[in-house]
């Protein structure tokens, strides 16, 4: 099985964990780090160094970065993602201005 963990799944075991969700999400996350190599493999990307470098907390950051290196880097295909996003530029909508829809006004029924 190949897994890929965003940094949010990664900082997860750091929230509070008094929550009973919190406390399955990590305990869901570590279960997956502490998995077999020969059963899972992680795939990991820049994304994670540049998300995990913004941390202020330094031993969290540290920790993560841990859990990063053990893991491999996804290979750089910068040609195919050059092309994919020339692919998918002109599909591309930009908006400068936010629309306001206007709200139909309620009917009220007048039984009487």
């Amino acid at each position: 099985m190949v897994l890929y963990l965003d940094t949010c799944c990664l900082k997860r075991p750091f929230d509070d964990q008094v929550q009973p969700r919190i406390r399955i999400e990590t305990e869901a996350v570590l279960g997956l780090l502490a998995e077999d190599v020969s059963r899972v493999t992680f795939v990991r990307s820049v994304a994670h160094d540049l998300e995990n470098d913004q941390n202020p907390l330094v031993w969290r950051a540290e920790r993560v970065r841990a859990w990063l290196t053990e893991r491999p880097l996804a290979e750089n295909e910068a040609e195919a993602l050059r092309v994919r996003t020339a692919e998918l530029m002109p599909t591309v909508c930009v908006v400068s201005m936010p629309f306001i829809w206007p709200v139909p006004k309620r009917r009220t029924s007048t039984s009487s």
